[in-house]
């Protein structure tokens, strides 16, 4: 048994749609979240204060300040609500900069792990098992949505 790829006919079929389904459930359930009128206090206050996981301290996360907010919006992007992100994927968008030297590659690399770590412990993102890949959970569309709307909204809108 070995994970091939699929081919164009009718042989694979049943898998395409095994695979098309659950992309779409994933883009659905990053929809829900659109039209949810709970106040942005419920959502983002839980994740604002630090937390313990297996004895192990984690800062909390601070949604509205510049490097978190462009963490969720890379998080957030469309690419990554149908399909999973890695390490990979975020260092190349968060830190372009870092793929021509190799000790800077390292450090980024080390850098959105403790990120990934993060975001782990406070419940916004899942690890996909047997995989190096993560995938955004219902809370984490929620808080990244929230946070997103609410750095690029103006002042007189939120006073409105």
């Amino acid at each position: 048994m070995a994970w091939v790829p699929m081919r164009k006919g009718v042989a694979d079929i049943r898998r395409r749609v095994e695979i098309s389904r659950t992309a779409n459930e994933r883009y659905l359930e990053a929809l829900s979240v659109v039209g949810e009128q709970s106040p942005a206090c419920k959502l983002l206050d839980p994740v604002s204060k630090s937390i313990v996981r297996n004895g192990r301290p984690y800062r909390a996360l601070r949604p509205i300040s510049p490097d978190d907010s462009k963490v969720f919006r890379t998080i957030s992007q469309g690419e990554f609500l149908l399909h999973s992100f890695r390490n990979k994927d975020l260092r190349s968008i968060l830190f372009p900069q870092s793929e021509k030297d190799p000790i800077q590659c390292r450090q980024s690399s080390a850098r959105i792990s403790r990120i990934l770590r993060l975001l782990r412990a406070h419940g916004l993102i899942a690890k996909i098992s047997k995989t190096h890949s993560y995938r955004i959970t219902s809370s984490g569309h929620a808080v990244f949505a929230t946070s997103n709307h609410l750095r690029g909204s103006n002042i007189l809108g939120l006073a409105a």
